[in-house]
C-alpha cells in the first residue's frame, strides 16, 4: 500500500506531467523529478492507470494506463498522464485551457493473478483482464461500482470491452485475469 505521502507525489507528480506537456507543449523527458521524494514504493515497477475528468459534470476526458509492471510506479503514472490528456483515442486531446480544471484519479494496480473462480470476483475490489484470440480489454475495479453492475454484467462489460462475444470468459482457451487497485486522486 502507498502512503498518503507517496499518493500525493505520484498526484503532484501527474499534476506537472499534465502541465509540462500539455500546456507547456514540451516533451515527457522535461517534467521536473529532482524536488519530488521518489521512495522505494514508487520506483518499484508496477501497472497504474490515470483517468482525467473534467468539465462541470466531471465528465471522462481520458484513462489510459500500463497492466503490467513494466516500468516503475511513477514512470508508469508519467506515461499513462501524458497518454491520457493526449492519445485517449475516445477523446479530443486535452487542450491547455483544460488542465486546470482536469481532475486526476490514479489507480495503482496489484499484479494481475489468473482468476480461477469468477463467482468470487467481488465488485469494487477487483478489476478484470481478458485476452483472448489476440484481443485484449480490462475494467477498474471502480467501473462497475460506478455503473451499479453486478458481477454478471460486469463480465458481459469487460467481454464488450474486450470486443469478444458475451461470455468470452467462460471459453476455455480465454484467459480471465485480476488485480486490485488503491485508487486515489485530488
Amino acid at each position: 500500500m502507498l502512503t498518503d505521502d507517496e499518493q500525493k507525489t505520484l498526484l503532484a507528480l501527474a499534476r506537472r506531467t499534465l502541465e509540462t506537456v500539455v500546456v507547456e507543449g514540451k516533451k515527457l523527458r522535461a517534467v521536473r523529478l529532482d524536488d519530488l521524494a521518489l521512495t522505494p514504493a514508487l520506483e518499484e515497477r508496477r501497472g497504474a492507470f490515470v483517468t482525467l475528468t473534467g468539465g462541470a459534470t466531471g465528465e471522462l476526458r481520458g484513462c489510459i494506463g500500463m497492466p503490467e509492471p513494466v516500468e516503475p510506479l511513477y514512470r508508469t503514472v508519467m506515461d499513462s498522464a501524458r497518454s491520457a490528456a493526449l492519445n485517449d483515442p475516445r477523446f479530443a486531446p486535452v487542450t491547455a485551457a483544460e488542465v486546470p480544471k482536469v481532475r486526476i484519479e490514479i489507480s495503482a494496480l496489484t499484479p494481475m493473478e489468473p482468476c480461477a473462480n469468477p463467482a468470487l470476483i467481488e465488485i469494487g475490489v477487483h478489476g478484470l483482464m481478458l485476452e483472448w484470440q489476440g484481443r485484449r480489454g480490462l475494467l477498474l475495479p471502480q467501473v462497475p461500482v460506478e455503473w451499479s453492475w453486478d458481477r454478471d454484467t460486469f463480465l458481459q462489460q469487460l467481454c464488450r470491452k474486450s470486443n469478444v462475444p458475451d461470455k468470452t470468459w467462460k471459453k476455455p482457451d480465454a484467459k480471465l485475469q485480476w488485480f486490485r487497485a488503491q485508487v486515489f486522486g485530488e
